[in-house]
């Protein structure tokens, strides 16, 4: 993920280190167990300090989504999401800070791309002892693992993983699926509904 950058008055400590950060699409589907009705829902944006009118943002996000999804979005967002893109906002003028989205869903019960499905990609190891049943049944997804390996060892090698740095103005995301690459802002309509709250 990560490495840590601090903001001390004003300025961004550590700002001279390439810094490559990102999440899963759904992370939250580790962790939510069970269905979430729209008390629950309502709970979840409450205690994120946004409330219903955090509900009515994602609701207009995702318009298909159950209450369910919903949450999982919400949860999602304001653990991993929203924490990796205020990193990188905070960075952006060291032109340093590459931004990935992990969008490969799994094929095991309701994971989706949940939390640290990445991680035997990053690293090359789909063959290793139950990498299988977090990956879930079919194809092997090896072709995604050589470009994702790839760009780690790029990024540890030369401090670039192989595309454009994240900047405010197009905020350019390398999203890793099955079909892999750039997206100008991925997460477009979800800066402004977490604008005073995370």
């Amino acid at each position: 993920r990560a490495a840590s950058s601090i903001v001390y008055k004003g300025q961004v400590m550590s700002a001279d280190v390439p810094v490559m950060t990102g999440t899963n699409k759904d992370e939250a589907t580790l962790f939510l167990m069970g269905k979430s009705d729209a008390k629950k829902l309502s709970r979840l944006a409450d205690s994120y300090g946004g409330g219903e009118a955090l509900i009515k943002a994602y609701r207009q996000l995702y318009p298909d989504a159950s209450t369910t999804e919903l949450s999982i979005a919400l949860w999602t967002d304001h653990s991993f999401r929203m924490p990796a893109l205020r990193l990188a906002e905070a960075r952006f003028n060291s032109n340093n800070t590459w931004m990935y989205l992990f969008s490969w869903e799994s094929r095991a019960a309701h994971l989706k791309s949940t939390h640290a499905l990445e991680i035997p990609f990053v690293f090359d190891n789909l063959n290793k002892p139950g990498v299988g049943l977090f990956i879930g049944p079919g194809e092997s997804p090896q072709a995604l693992a050589d470009i994702m390996h790839a760009a780690w060892i790029a990024f540890i090698r030369t401090g670039d993983p192989g595309w454009p740095a994240y900047d405010l103005a197009s905020r350019q995301t390398m999203v890793f699926d099955t079909t892999s690459g750039l997206q100008d802002d991925p997460d477009a309509g979800k800066h402004d509904a977490w604008a005073t709250i995370r």
